[in-house]
């Protein structure tokens, strides 16, 4: 079965460490601009990075990784 769905990535920079109030910012954009794209927005969060370890931490061979990784997306 093959899915499209549309993606961008948003960085925040100049906080440093990041906070939890420059996300809350960087969200609150996100819903505005789609919403006035005439959009009603579906957000889902995540971390790719930690997707991958836990992928990771499995063991799995590498052409199961991939698998794995691709169904997660």
């Amino acid at each position: 079965v093959d899915i499209e769905f549309s993606q961008i990535g948003v960085e925040w920079l100049g906080a440093d460490p990041p906070s939890p109030e420059a996300d809350a910012e960087i969200i609150a954009v996100a819903v505005e601009a789609a919403r006035a794209a005439g959009v009603e927005p579906r957000l889902v969060l995540g971390d790719v990075a930690l997707r991958a370890a836990f992928v990771d931490a499995c063991g799995l061979a590498e052409s199961w990784r991939a698998r794995v990784l691709h169904a997660l997306e």
